[in-house]
């Protein structure tokens, strides 16, 4: 038996399948508009998409990061569908506000392992479809915490700056958020632009505690949250059309 031909079989396997989600993710989020047809982000002729493809490319290549995307798949398929959107929309701002490539990657791998401390939460808390009680709230409460720590113990390849957006996700300017209560320019730049992907694609999209709001629903309960950066939040809604498509101009 060729142990490590299947290990490195299985690692392909499972790198094919996140940059495939991340792709479809990114193809339903933000698409080229060409007449009545739709630029498709396998194109490679098309500057937008092969940029966007080439970042998640090199994001799926690295083995730690994709064995931590398989974990949470394995675990929880809506969890890590919601971190795979979240990657994506991070990283589409991440270009709007003219980042380079180097920390748009930073910014689609802190995306794709924010939730990933909810793998040391049990399932049935996660899934529980009812309001939480006191104890599962702290239990949920605790995962960004959790997501840092799981990395620093588990994968050292992982950069500071994606573990600082990591732990500070929810936190909040106005000082509400968790884990340590920051405020105002306390929490980093890929923090606040973490926060703003993660409610916008949690409150537009089924789970397991809510059904889908509509974009414009979404759009206006986040314009009344005080704790989001609404700078970011007002220039990632500039980029959104009238079909509620994700513009991306890049």
């Amino acid at each position: 038996m060729d142990m490590a031909g299947d290990t490195q079989l299985l690692i392909k396997k499972q790198t094919n399948g996140l940059e495939k989600d991340m792709l479809l993710s990114y193809k339903l989020l933000c698409e080229k508009h060409s007449l009545d047809d739709r630029t498709s982000v396998y194109d490679t002729n098309n500057k937008v998409s092969h940029l966007m493809a080439e970042r998640m490319k090199q994001i799926c290549s690295n083995t730690s990061i994709n064995n931590c995307a398989y974990k949470l798949e394995t675990y929880d398929k809506p969890t890590y569908m919601h971190s795979v959107r979240v990657a994506v929309l991070c990283m589409i701002i991440g270009k709007l506000m003219n980042f380079d490539k180097n920390n748009i990657i930073e910014l689609g791998i802190a995306g794709l392992l924010h939730d990933i401390g909810k793998l040391l939460i049990p399932i049935n808390i996660i899934t529980k479809p009812g309001k939480l009680d006191e104890i599962e709230k702290i239990l949920i409460n605790s995962h960004s915490a959790s997501s840092a720590y799981y990395l620093r113990e588990n994968y050292t390849s992982i950069s500071k700056n994606v573990i600082v957006g990591v732990v500070e996700h929810h936190e909040r300017l106005d000082g509400t958020g968790y884990p340590r209560h920051l405020k105002g320019n306390e929490i980093s730049l890929i923090g606040r632009i973490i926060a703003v992907a993660d409610i916008f694609e949690a409150y537009s999209s089924n789970r397991s505690y809510h059904k889908a709001r509509t974009i414009t629903e979404t759009i206006e309960f986040m314009q009344k949250l005080n704790g989001l950066d609404q700078r970011i939040l007002n220039l990632f809604i500039c980029h959104i059309d009238k079909n509620n498509n994700v513009i991306a101009l890049y």
